[in-house]
Order: structure tokens, then sequence, then C-alpha cells
């Protein structure tokens, strides 16, 4: 199996996160706070990219912006 790699955030980070998933502006926005919230927390992207139906590029793409 592959080694997943778990992004390390701050808490000031992490609360930021969770408010943009809660209160984000648009449905992009909240997707992609979740997406990063969920690979700090130790999903791979393939995992992320079942949960939102999505590719693996696109999980990528989310937590590179």
């Amino acid at each position: 199996m592959k080694h997943i790699k778990v992004l390390e955030l701050s808490e000031a980070d992490r609360l930021k996160l969770e408010k943009g998933y809660h209160n984000g502006p648009t449905h992009n926005y909240r997707i992609r706070c979740k997406s990063i919230l969920l690979k700090s927390s130790g999903k791979s992207a393939s995992e992320i990219a079942e949960i939102f139906d999505v590719t693996i590029p696109t999980v990528y793409a989310w937590i590179k912006r």
C-alpha cells in the first residue's frame, strides 16, 4: 500500500478551513475546504475523490490551490 501524505495544518488554519466549510460563499469553496480537512485527517486522494465523486487530479488541484 502506498504511503499517504498527510497535510500538516496549524490550529488557526484548521479553524479557518472549518469556518470556510460551514460558511463559505460558494459550494465549490466549501467542498475545497472539506477536502483539505479530510486530507489533513489522513484520507488519501483516492478516498476523497470517491467521497465527492470527482477524479483524483481534481482533488490534487483543490489541495494545491
